[in-house]
């Protein structure tokens, strides 16, 4: 599980790679396609964030929380 509170920017969190940042959005349900960049800004918005307070309209429908 990646610590986003240890990213200073959302340019230093796409830094890691599309392929981690999926991973770290399939881990929170959250939705996982687009490119990179769209990857990145979803883990931002989310920074901080307990996985149960994590807006609806960024979930997979039907997905499980972890």
């Amino acid at each position: 599980l990646i610590d986003l509170t240890k990213f200073q920017s959302q340019a230093q969190l796409l830094a890691i790679g599309a392929d981690r940042l999926k991973e770290a959005l399939e881990i929170r349900g959250m939705k996982c396609g687009g490119t990179p960049a769209d990857r990145a800004g979803r883990l931002w918005a989310v920074r901080g964030m307990n996985n149960a307070d994590i807006p609806s309209k960024l979930l997979v429908k039907g997905g499980a929380v972890v």
